[in-house]
């Protein structure tokens, strides 16, 4: 599922809209209905990884690229300052209960605050209920209709649940509402992306880089409309980009890794997904392809089946690790094999061979066959 967790900061008013509590996801897991690792050893497989990386990107960045969200009237009281003060503490540790309980409290007081129920909703979203989220957030924008935020959620929870015309519906209404909201344009660039509106996307990129200048969030933006235009090389050199202004962004990470992997750069794929195990330890997808880089790419067996252990100590019900060692230990006993692997290391290391491939018969049963 799809969990968003947000940061909050006090900003000051855009055109004489009210700004509230500007959001900037601090990590981000998507729903997604491809397998979370798929294999790019074979035509079929590699379409559905290109497919995969704009729909998880394309959410990372609506999420986490909002720097100046505009809102209705609000409640100046310390008391409730001092609960959203308290509420941002609590999600910046990941404590989305004891976040809730205390709105719950506050609006029992407060019942018609917007800052409190609008913070109410995203908590509810951080939580999953993305229902009674959706609920909370319409009746916000009913309730104020000048109030750009609920509705850039709106566009960011219907690109998540795959409504594409409702995320450009609340995107364009957003934008109209606070044309100089940063927030609003990105969720709008963000929606005409994912909509395959790729010359208007480009168009609206090139303002918000006019109005705002350049930022981490619009080199993601264009490795994701570059993706998609087949523009591979384009693509990874912003993705490069994106990733050097903000190098401690995990997803970010995990997709560079898998685009080096596309193209055949292993080295560059295993430096990028250390640094997001660096960064998430306890990752069974990150040391799941760490385990099919060695075992398929790298024919490092001995590597392969130390990450295939870490796994089962995370997990030991996991049976696709168990199936990985014994698979790797029965190429690592082959001889024949062994020696084969010896020479096509050799080959791929050398400057003349650097990207020949090993011709495998199983080409097509590689780790994904386990489930990574």
């Amino acid at each position: 599922m799809s969990l968003i967790c947000y940061h909050a900061e006090r900003k000051q008013s855009i055109n004489g809209l009210t700004l509230l509590d500007l959001q900037k996801a601090s990590s981000v897991l998507l729903i997604i209905l491809i397998p979370s690792v798929v294999c790019l050893e074979n035509t079929s497989a590699l379409a559905v990884e290109q497919a995969k990386l704009p729909l998880n990107s394309v959410l990372r960045l609506a999420s986490g690229a909002l720097n100046g969200r505009s809102s209705g009237t609000k409640d100046n009281s310390p008391a409730i300052d001092e609960v959203l003060k308290t509420v941002e503490a609590f999600l910046a540790q990941g404590s989305f209960l004891r976040a809730e309980s205390l709105l719950s409290s506050a609006l029992k007081e407060h019942p018609g605050d917007f800052r409190l129920n609008l913070e109410e909703a995203h908590v509810l979203r951080n939580m999953g209920h993305f229902a009674r989220a959706k609920t909370l957030f319409l009746k916000l924008h009913a309730q104020e209709p000048a109030a750009v935020e609920p509705l850039i959620d709106l566009s960011q929870m219907s690109l998540e649940s795959l409504a594409m015309d409702d995320a450009l519906t609340y995107s364009r209404q957003a934008v109209a509402i606070a044309p100089s909201s940063k927030a609003a344009n990105i969720a709008l660039s963000a929606a005409l992306i994912y909509n395959n509106s790729l010359p208007e996307a480009n168009k609206e990129l090139n303002e918000i880089e006019r109005k705002f200048g350049g930022s981490a969030e619009l080199f993601y933006l264009r490795y994701q409309m570059l993706l998609r235009e087949d523009k591979n090389d384009q693509a990874l050199a912003a993705l490069e980009g994106a990733v050097r202004l903000n190098p401690t962004n995990s997803p970010w990470l995990m997709d560079l890794s898998s685009l080096y992997k596309q193209g055949g750069n292993y080295d560059a794929s295993l430096e990028s997904i250390n640094r997001y195990l660096h960064l998430n330890p306890g990752s069974i997808e990150a040391l799941s392809k760490v385990a099919a880089l060695y075992e398929y790419n790298f024919h490092d067996y001995d590597r392969a089946i130390l990450a295939y252990k870490q796994i089962l100590q995370i997990d030991p019900d996991i049976v696709d690790a168990e199936v990985g060692i014994d698979r790797c230990k029965q190429k690592g006993n082959d001889l024949a094999a062994a020696l084969k692997d010896q020479l096509w290391k050799f080959l791929r290391q050398s400057k003349t061979f650097r990207d020949v491939e090993k011709p495998s018969s199983n080409r097509n049963s590689t780790v994904h066959n386990g489930g990574f």
